[in-house]
């Protein structure tokens, strides 16, 4: 657990941030469900600025100066709360990625996953991570309630009836349309 067998360099950068976050009193604020959702935060910011590029103008993104240099800085938002998170819950990045990386080679062998981007099922017997720490004091199980097989939810119609604004002694009303799905933009689509 820790980072002991780490890498001096991380070593250090994990030294640096807890010293950060020491010296501003922030410990208490660094708990491990906030420090997971910062890490998103920031996750979500790097891909605010991939999200419109071609393939191609993602792989060349550090050319550009200004676009580069927010990416860079993302990059660096991310690496920071990755690293401060595995240091409050005692995990060595280096072993939990080499762990990883082990379990992903046997479950995406080179003769079966070569040029396929097809997930495959977890591995049967994966060895146990020597590096997390115990489970102190964890909540017992609850088992969910059974899924209840509900209606389907009929759909609205595509046309409202909605009061004129400028005759208001005789309220006419005035079709408005709602979007169809095959007029809806994506989410996929540039705004």
């Amino acid at each position: 657990m820790g980072l002991e067998g780490s890498d001096p360099a991380l070593r250090e950068l994990t030294d640096r941030v807890r010293r950060f976050a020491d010296e501003r009193d922030w410990q208490r604020f660094h708990t491990p469900k906030n420090l997971a959702m910062a890490l998103a935060g920031e996750v979500g910011e790097l891909l605010a600025e991939l999200q419109w590029l071609t393939p191609e103008e993602s792989a060349v993104v550090m050319a550009d100066r200004e676009r580069g240099a927010r990416v860079y800085a993302e990059i660096g938002d991310v690496m920071i709360y990755l690293t401060r998170l595995a240091d409050v819950l005692g995990v060595d990045l280096v072993a939990a990625a080499t762990d990883k990386l082990t379990d992903s080679a046997r479950r995406y062998p080179v003769e079966r996953a070569r040029g396929s981007a097809a997930k495959m099922p977890p591995t049967v017997n994966a060895p146990p991570t020597v590096n997390a720490p115990p489970t102190v004091n964890a909540p017992p199980t609850v088992n969910a309630p059974p899924t209840v097989n509900a209606p389907p939810i009929a759909e609205a119609p595509s046309t409202v009836q909605a009061p004129r604004s400028d005759d208001a002694a005789a309220p006419e009303a005035t079709e408005v349309t709602a979007p169809t799905p095959d007029k809806a933009r994506s989410n996929d689509e540039a705004p």
